[in-house]
């Protein structure tokens, strides 16, 4: 169901678990409503690893007359070596009694350096689906 999704998504100390490319994950401190979260990525050479520290929250969400759950982050400006991240995990009710969850991942991230075209192509065909399938596969764990 979507609240097990959100559950494992908000873990942040846990994220470096799930998330292949994160090396280190924790949570620093709480802004108001935002939850300020450290993260250090395992970039693969020839860039140096990125660090960064963004505000995350989550809450629920009316989506055409449909209640879903997100999960929201922003960068910190100045907080670490990449110019600007933004992004959402959103959660929406799916099957016939909305067990289930349709999960849409949206990142945005400008690392502040260029990239090579092999790298994007890397990046997009390996990290992505395997956060999806490590967000399933510890849902299925929690929850047994």
């Amino acid at each position: 169901p979507p609240e097990a999704v959100l559950a494992v998504i908000t873990d942040w100390p846990s994220q470096s678990s799930i998330m292949d490319d994160l090396s280190l994950s924790e949570v620093v401190g709480t802004e108001g409503e935002y939850t300020l979260c450290r993260g250090i990525t395992d970039t693969p050479w020839p860039m140096d690893d990125r660090f960064f520290t963004i505000r995350a929250t989550n809450g629920s969400i009316d989506l055409s007359g449909v209640p879903v759950l997100i999960a929201t982050w922003n960068y910190v400006q100045g907080s670490g070596n990449i110019e600007d991240t933004t992004g959402y995990w959103l959660m929406i009710p799916w099957g016939a009694d909305g067990q289930s969850t349709l999960l849409r991942y949206r990142i945005q991230v400008d690392l502040g350096t260029w990239l090579p075209d092999f790298l994007m192509t890397w990046a997009t065909e390996n990290f992505l689906p395997t956060k999806i399938t490590a967000i399933r596969d510890r849902v299925v764990a929690l929850n047994q």
